[in-house]
Formats: structure tokens, sequence, C-alpha cells
């Protein structure tokens, strides 16, 4: 009795009664090979076990870009948001952080229901989850701060620093990114929303 290892079959070979010579048999299927069963199940276990941590990985990233989503509708509640914006060309012997940025960029206020609206549209277009191992940097360019009252419900600093699929930011201390055709935008609100300028830090502001 021999096994096909490659069909699955357990097979006899018999010679035929006319016939003298060995090579002239035939094969004729008995059963199927267990062997060959387990071999096929093994490879479907491989292959789900691949599987299960590219949908797991595929989840979490469907689950963080809803979070984002939820975070950036959260901030429809603002009813002041304040625009930090350090004109471009500008270079500083020092790296200007989330405290700092007030102090060295134009500084425009935004109380209006369109001006805030469109604030959240674009970020809503052009914002996405950063990556893990993306590196934290620490030198702010264009600040956001959404405010309801006297709180502080939202911070968003970018660092206009295209690394390659987006330009790092944070985000409420989590790391994101956003498109630079985005950022561009953001730079241009005040020449398309009712934006006060309430300091130029001595800079030339639009």
């Amino acid at each position: 009795m021999i096994i096909d290892t490659r069909h699955g079959n357990v097979v006899e070979w018999m010679r035929f009664t006319n016939e003298s010579e060995l090579f002239d048999v035939a094969a004729i299927p008995l059963t199927r090979c267990p062997t060959a069963i387990v071999v096929i199940l093994s490879a479907s276990l491989v292959f789900l076990l691949l599987l299960v941590p590219t949908n797991r990985s595929q989840g979490m990233e469907a689950n963080m870009r809803r979070d984002l989503r939820v975070q950036i509708a959260a901030l429809d509640a603002a009813t002041q948001i304040t625009l930090m914006i350090v004109p471009l060309g500008l270079q500083f012997r020092f790296r200007v952080d989330a405290t700092g940025l007030p102090r060295i960029a134009c500084v425009y206020r935004i109380d209006e229901e369109s001006g805030k609206k469109e604030v959240i549209s674009i970020l809503s277009d052009g914002i996405f989850e950063g990556r893990s191992d993306d590196p934290i940097y620490r030198d702010s360019r264009v600040g956001i701060v959404f405010k309801r009252s006297s709180d502080v419900i939202g911070e968003l600093y970018f660092f206009e620093l295209d690394v390659g699929g987006g330009i790092p930011g944070i985000l409420d201390h989590q790391q994101v990114r956003i498109r630079a055709d985005t950022l561009a935008r953001i730079r241009a609100l005040p020449g398309h929303v009712n934006a006060k300028l309430i300091a130029s830090n001595n800079h030339v502001c639009k």
C-alpha cells in the first residue's frame, strides 16, 4: 500500500492480468489520507494566525481614527479660538514649545461661530493619527487653543517639518500628523475669517 501525499489518497497498485511489464499497473484510490488533511488544516491554521494580527492592527487603526474624529468634533463646544502663527522663514536659536509660542508668534482670536466652524472643518479634512515611532518634536510653529469660557478644551501644535507622510504635531498630548496643504490653509485663516490680531510680537502679521 502506498500513500499519495500530494492528493491525500491511499492507493493499491494492481497488475493487469494480460500484461507482464512492471510499469503496466493502475492506481486505485481507496480512502483519504488523514496526514494530508492534517497538513491542509495546519496550513489553514497558520494562515488564520497570520491574519489575526493584521485584522487586530486594522481594527486598532480604525478605532484611533474614530477617536480622533470624536476629539475634533468635541472642539465644536469652544466659544473662543486662539490661533498662533510664526511667520514663514523665521528661525530661532532656541526651540519653541507651547508656552513660548504666544510670546513669539502672531496671535489671533477667533470669536465668531463661522470662524470656529471653518477651523474645525479644516482640521477634520487634513489631520490624522501619528505613528507610534514618531519622534517628539518641540519646535512649534503653529498653535491652536480652543477655549470654552476660560477653560481650555483642546490644544494643537504643529512643527512644520515634513518628515514624509505628513507634518507631525500634538493634539492634547497625542501624536498626530497633518497634511502640508492643510497646514497652509490654517496659516491662511486670518485672511479668510474674522480673526482679531491681539499680539504681533514685533512681526508683520496679516
